[in-house]
């Protein structure tokens, strides 16, 4: 009888659970997707920039799961990291905001099934948010502002726990992080965000580095983005230049990833490191290789010029500096303008160190008839003061 009793209990207690084994078995909860692991390797098919080998994964992908967002959502970061190994070349502006609109139109249609709609409605407002990353990696704040606003119901469901999947926290984080500095930065930005909820620096970046640590889709794509703000905003190289290594090491094709590590190595007077991956991507360049295109040279040229001024080897770094300075024609000439901003800014600095201010105070007066890049007009000004007050002086420092 007490067998009898034990076995009935187990059964009953099966049976109230039965829902949730069920809830909790791969594919049947709408926000795990079915084969996770197909789908991680077309995320490092695409971030290793093997277009190719991921678009032969996606289609099989899509055939085996039709009626699933995800095989239609992977193509926005497809869309992303395309336009991010050239983010300043015209020729992807166009095509890559049709694209994203053309793939939010098919994910709409996932809306249409009730068990998917929350699921496919998160995927929408990634989509538009990977227009307003784009938008604040060229800092052109007043367009992020825009579509993020776009975005921002699913940004406040991420916000008050609505949406607890790790990649939510990417949106999140992001938008926590730029809304508590942009009205200080950017006052006139200030009225776009008085209605949207109020920025939290630090619960911005707390969310981007649980999303670079346990997300899907956004894992990569969040390390990158908090790498950056550590390395821009906040000043911490250090931790910036681990976790940007670590995306290299893992995507040594990506050109992204290896330019910003080089960039993060000079900072830290890791030259050596800087020297030799600055190398093997102007050997790309001259080999041709994709995603590594001519007019990439200057900005190479910019950083050789960084390692030797470094160095203190200042005969080596103005002449990289001088390359850079090589004219590059059309609009693409125009976006690529702040790299010879600075390495004419930076050319002045290094003329200075040689005692020749005639030279720099030419450098500073260029400086000033072009475009004003990260206060370069400023540093210019503050230059040609300093110069002036040694002339006046007869040349004391």
């Amino acid at each position: 009888m007490k067998i009898f009793c034990r076995l009935f209990a187990m059964r009953y207690l099966i049976l109230l659970l039965l829902p949730l084994i069920l809830l909790a078995r791969p594919g049947k909860d709408p926000w795990h997707p079915p084969e996770t692991e197909k789908l991680l390797w077309m995320l490092d098919d695409i971030y290793n920039l093997d277009f190719d080998g991921y678009k032969q994964k996606q289609r099989l992908y899509l055939a085996a799961h039709p009626d699933r967002p995800e095989g239609v959502f992977i193509e926005a970061i497809a869309l992303w990291m395309r336009i991010l190994t050239d983010i300043y070349n015209p020729e992807y502006d166009g095509i890559f905001v049709s694209a994203l609109d053309s793939l939010t139109d098919k994910l709409e249609e996932f809306k249409e099934d009730e068990h998917l709609a929350e699921v496919a409605e998160f995927y929408i407002n990634a989509a538009v948010g990977f227009k307003a990353i784009m938008h604040v990696t060229r800092q052109q704040w007043f367009s992020a502002a825009l579509e993020g606003r776009r975005a921002i119901s699913g940004i406040e469901k991420a916000i008050d726990g609505r949406w607890t999947n790790a990649d939510a926290y990417f949106g999140s984080g992001l938008y926590l992080y730029y809304a508590d500095i942009i009205p200080t930065r950017y006052p006139l930005l200030k009225p776009l965000l008085l209605i949207y909820p109020d920025g939290d620096k630090e619960r911005g970046l707390k969310d981007l580095a649980y999303t670079a640590e346990n997300g899907l889709f956004a894992r990569v794509v969040a390390a990158y983005m908090y790498s950056l703000i550590l390395y821009t905003r906040e000043k911490r190289t250090s931790d910036a230049y681990k976790i940007m290594s670590g995306l290299s090491m893992r995507y040594p094709q990506n050109p992204i990833f290896m330019m910003w590590q080089a960039s993060m190595a000079i900072k830290l007077g890791n030259t050596d490191e800087a020297l030799r991956i600055m190398k093997v991507y102007e050997k790309r360049i001259r080999e041709k290789q994709p995603f590594y295109p001519a007019h990439k040279q200057r900005i190479v040229q910019f950083r050789y010029g960084q390692i030797y001024s470094r160095r203190q080897e200042y005969e080596k770094a103005i002449a990289h500096y001088k390359k850079a300075l090589k004219p590059i024609p059309g609009l693409l000439g125009e976006r690529l303008e702040r790299y010879e901003v600075y390495s004419r800014l930076q050319m002045g600095y290094v003329y200075e160190r040689m005692k020749r201010d005639d030279l720099a105070r030419e450098q500073f007066e260029r400086v000033l008839q072009m475009g004003d890049y990260q206060q370069s007009r400023r540093w210019a000004r503050q230059h040609l003061k300093k110069i002036e007050q040694r002339r006046k002086t007869g040349g004391s420092r």
